[in-house]
């Protein structure tokens, strides 16, 4: 039987103690391969043999045969350096996710966030980098994008959420993690769209815009303190990438932008920089529009 000090620790055990005895008169080595512990059958594994679990054939070359073999796009999670990176982008990986495995894998060696701007350079912007490990606030999301990363992962912050609080845990810890995007269609949300028009000329248009804070302060009144951003945001633009591109440049769905010929119109949306990148569908047109930085001030309680 397992000791007290394993009780709730092990995969698919339930163990209860009352009076300093296991209510649960299961026995352990019924779902694990010994009564300490270890996995005997585990559901994410069924009809897959225990050598093709990390094997020692996972080469570049396996990754090449991959890449034949499907049309979904591959990410490569675990990479920790630059020279990885690179083969990663050179064998056709269309992502990297920079991760330590919280740790488990690489315990007392680097941080993501340390290695994270080696493998953005490495991938030179031809593939997006993601991180995860070590974000558990707001301005650690903040500086991996910072460094480049186009998104993060939360693996622990939301399970505390959900522990604490259940769907609702979740739900505010997702609230509170990200600046995320303004939706400029909304009312008080709206932005002056066009340097050409003269005159200012603040209102809704059918886009969002990222905060994209370039500089920010802190002030403490008898109210409370306040975090005051303003946001301006700024692209990648490089002299071999840029992720800019002009709202009359592109291709908009006309199923999400009936109205798209006026909107294209310099006075309105025609000027305006947006990314290239996102809100494209699988046939290339843009279904919706991200404009850098939310072009106002924004105070955060």
């Amino acid at each position: 039987m397992a000791g007290f000090g394993d009780i709730g620790e092990k995969e698919n055990e339930v163990a209860v103690i009352s009076n300093g005895q296991r209510t649960d008169t299961r026995q352990c080595a019924a779902c694990h391969a010994t009564a300490t512990g270890g996995r005997r059958d585990s559901a994410m594994f069924s009809g897959l043999s225990a050598t093709r679990v990390n094997p020692s054939n996972a080469t570049w070359q396996w990754l090449d045969r991959l890449k034949k073999m499907t049309s979904m796009k591959i990410l490569i999670k675990g990479i920790e350096t630059g020279e990885d990176a690179r083969l990663a982008r050179e064998h056709g990986a269309d992502g990297i996710v920079v991760s330590n495995h919280g740790g488990r894998a690489a315990e007392t060696l680097r941080p993501t966030i340390e290695i994270l701007p080696e493998v953005v350079d490495a991938v030179a912007n031809r593939i997006p980098v993601l991180m995860d490990g070590g974000v558990r606030r707001g301005s650690d999301a903040f500086k991996a994008v910072a460094y480049g990363a186009r998104a993060v992962g939360i693996g622990r912050p939301y399970a505390w959420g959900l522990s604490a609080f259940g769907q609702e845990g979740v739900e505010r810890v997702i609230d509170i993690l990200p600046l995320g995007f303004k939706n400029n269609a909304l009312p008080g949300k709206g932005l002056d769209a066009s340097d050409m028009d003269g005159g200012i000329r603040i209102k809704p248009w059918h886009l969002r815009s990222w905060y994209e804070p370039d500089y920010l302060a802190v002030f403490t009144t008898i109210a409370g303190t306040f975090l005051v951003t303003a946001n301006e945001g700024d692209p990648r633009d490089f002299s071999n990438y840029t992720e800019v591109a002009r709202v009359a440049d592109l291709p908009l769905d006309p199923v999400a932008f009936p109205n798209w010929a006026t909107l294209q119109l310099p006075q309105n949306l025609g000027r305006l920089q947006v990314s290239r990148v996102d809100g494209m569908n699988a046939s290339g047109q843009f279904t919706k529009l991200y404009a850098f930085g939310g072009r106002s001030l924004a105070v955060w309680t």
